[in-house]
């Protein structure tokens, strides 16, 4: 069996993931980085992009806003402004935020 860690995803409004991942890939400040059980510890800024979440059961597709992410001991917190599962945005919403920008 692969290993795991524990993962916290949490948004300003609801928690969006709590539980094991056996690999987290996020838009990190230097670029996109992917973490699984074990790493070592790392506190690092993320910017607006796409999250990967592959868990035992499933993977997860989430678009964020910027968020700090940390993990020390096998326990791992991403905090983010905002999120979206992927497939919940629509064409129609992107360039709705697109002309209010």
């Amino acid at each position: 069996m692969t290993a795991t860690f524990t993962l916290s995803i949490i948004d300003t409004q609801r928690s969006i993931y709590e539980g094991e991942a056996l690999k987290l890939t996020i838009p990190a400040a230097g670029g996109e980085m992917t973490v699984m059980a074990k790493h070592m510890p790392i506190v690092t800024p993320v910017g607006v992009g796409e999250v990967i979440l592959i868990t035992p059961e499933k993977t997860i597709d989430l678009t964020i806003g910027k968020g700090m992410f940390s993990m020390n001991n096998n326990k791992a917190t991403l905090l983010i402004e905002d999120a979206s599962y992927t497939d919940e945005i629509s064409e129609t919403a992107v360039e709705e935020a697109k002309n209010k920008a």
